[in-house]
C-alpha cells in the first residue's frame, strides 16, 4: 500500500490494500480498483487502526490549519470506529436530509442499501447544551425511525456516548381531574405552611397523587396548591411549569421533589411506599448548562437505577426526552 499523498482535496492511497480500506473498513472515497481518497480524520483512524503509514511529520499541523477542530473530530471518529461499529461521517453517506455529523449502522447492515440506525452529533464537554434543539432533533429523527446519539469528548480525548430518545411514561394513579366532581369543601380550608399549604385532617382530600400525607392531614407545595386553585384549567398556562406539572399528573404519575438527585421531580408510576421512582424529570429551563453537568445528571440517575429526562414544550404539547449513556459496541437498549 503506497502513500498517502495529498492531492489538494484529500489523501490518496494506492495499492491492493488500499481497496480494502474502502471495501471492508468503509473508509474514504473509491477512485479506482486500487486507489482511495481519505479525509484528514479518516487518515488519522487508518494510521491508528489500519496499518497505514503516516505521511510527512507535519501533516497534522496542516490538517489543523485546514480545520481547527480536526484533532477533536479525528479522536471522536477513531474512538467510535475502534470497537468495530460502523459510523460514517455524513459526507460519506447518501443522506443529506439532516444536519447531524455522522450516522451509525447496525452490525451487518450495508450503508449502500440499509437505513442507518442512528444520527450522531458531537460536542466538547464544556459546550453549552441547547436542550430545545436537542429535543427537536430527537423528534425529527423519530419520524425517520432513527435514534439519536450525542458523542461528547473531554479534554483528555476520551469520549462518552449518549442515546437521546423520547419516552411516554404513564403511571397507575388516577388522573386528578377524575376527582373534581362533588362540592369542593376543601378549597377554603388551606392554611399557609412555610412555602406550601396544610389541609387539616378534618377535611376529606380526593387526590391521591397531589400533596403528601402529614399528621392525618395533607401538605401541598406551592405548585400543587396552584394546580388546585386553578381546578386544573390551564389554557393560558399550558407552557408553564404548572402546565408541565398538570401534564405529568394527568399521565397518572405521582411527583415528589427531586432535590436529592439534583433535579425538579422524581416521578412514581405506583404507590410510593411500595415502589421506587423510575424517572427523574426536569424542565429544560432547569437542566444542566453544559455536557459536564448533563453527564453528571445521567450518571447519577443510572447509578440509582432511574432514568434522567428533560421536558420541553414542542409543537403545542409537552414532550419528555431521556438521556442515557451507551457503551461502545453495546446494543441500542444497553446503557451504563
Amino acid at each position: 500500500m503506497e502513500g498517502p499523498e495529498w492531492d489538494g482535496t484529500g489523501w490518496i492511497i494506492t495499492g491492493p490494500a488500499a481497496a480494502r480500506l474502502n471495501e471492508r473498513g468503509r473508509l474514504g472515497e473509491r477512485l479506482g480498483n486500487q486507489c482511495v481518497r481519505l479525509s484528514d480524520t479518516e487518515l488519522f483512524h487508518a494510521i491508528r487502526h489500519r496499518g497505514v503509514h503516516s505521511p510527512q511529520s507535519e501533516w497534522m499541523n496542516e490538517a489543523l490549519m485546514r480545520d481547527s477542530q480536526f484533532l477533536h473530530l479525528a479522536e471522536v471518529l477513531s474512538a467510535l470506529r475502534a470497537p468495530g461499529e460502523l459510523y460514517l461521517p455524513l459526507y460519506r453517506t447518501r443522506f443529506q436530509d439532516t444536519d447531524c455529523w455522522a450516522m451509525r449502522w447496525n452490525a451487518g447492515d450495508d450503508p449502500k442499501a440499509d437505513e442507518p440506525a442512528s444520527e450522531v452529533r458531537w460536542s466538547k464537554a464544556d459546550e453549552e447544551v441547547n436542550w430545545f434543539e436537542l429535543g427537536a432533533w430527537t423528534m425529527r429523527a423519530l419520524e425517520t425511525k432513527r435514534s439519536v446519539e450525542q458523542v461528547v469528548i473531554d479534554d483528555e480525548g476520551d469520549i462518552t456516548r449518549f442515546v437521546i430518545e423520547p419516552i411516554e411514561p404513564n403511571g397507575n394513579h388516577g388522573p386528578p381531574s377524575d376527582a373534581w366532581s362533588g362540592p369542593h369543601l376543601w378549597l377554603n380550608q388551606f392554611i399557609a405552611s412555610g412555602e406550601g399549604y396544610f389541609l387539616p385532617a378534618s377535611v376529606t382530600w380526593p387526590f391521591t397523587s397531589i400533596g403528601r400525607p402529614c399528621e392525618g392531614g395533607w401538605w401541598l407545595d406551592a405548585l400543587e396548591h396552584a394546580w388546585v386553585t386553578t381546578s386544573g384549567e390551564l389554557e393560558e398556562q399550558r407552557e408553564s411549569i404548572l402546565g408541565l406539572f398538570t401534564h405529568l399528573v394527568d399521565r397518572g404519575l405521582q411527583l415528589r421533589p427531586g432535590f436529592k438527585y439534583g433535579t425538579r421531580w422524581r416521578a412514581y408510576e405506583d404507590d410510593i411506599d411500595d415502589h421506587h421512582a423510575p424517572y427523574l424529570i426536569t424542565p429544560i429551563e432547569e437542566a444542566p448548562r453544559d455536557w459536564n453537568g448533563a453527564c453528571r445528571a445521567s450518571r447519577l440517575a443510572s447509578g440509582v437505577k432511574k432514568q434522567w429526562c428533560f421536558a420541553f414544550w414542542h409543537q403545542g404539547e409537552w414532550s419528555l426526552i431521556k438521556v442515557r449513556r451507551r457503551r461502545p459496541g453495546a446494543s441500542h437498549a444497553s446503557s451504563i
